[in-house]
């Protein structure tokens, strides 16, 4: 199989992936905003701060392009195999980590999530 058809077979499964995402906060949100505020306050501890329409998801495309052009050749040359030396699976570890930091819908993840867990620093923006 040539890289184009590869690429476009992960790119439509992506954007099967993200259709079914939508539909899937469309749901979420319905049966939210259905729930009586008893029923919040039972789930929540409370109503402070409750907006039933407040739910992101979040989904990207993620890859080895990410990690920079430095990094090409190498991760080109890494065998498709189920038998890697362990110095090469670390390599690309390494690389994804890379990209992941680079990616910015990863980010803001990784921001949304540090701010659920710290809300100090919420108000600190």
């Amino acid at each position: 199989m040539t890289d184009t058809a590869i690429d476009a077979n992960v790119r439509q499964s992506y954007d099967n992936l993200r259709l079914m995402l939508e539909k899937w906060r469309g749901e979420l949100v319905n049966w939210r905003c259905r729930l009586s505020p008893a029923e919040v306050a039972r789930l929540r501890g409370g109503l402070g701060g409750w907006d039933c329409r407040d739910v992101t998801i979040e989904v990207d495309l993620v890859d080895f392009r990410g990690a920079g052009e430095e990094v090409r050749p190498r991760l080109d040359a890494v065998p498709t195999s189920l038998n890697l030396p362990a110095e090469q699976v670390d390599f690309v570890i390494a690389a994804e980590r890379q990209s992941l930091r680079r990616n910015a819908a990863f980010g803001r993840l990784v921001a949304a999530i540090g701010d659920r867990l710290h809300p100090d620093r919420l108000a600190a923006r």
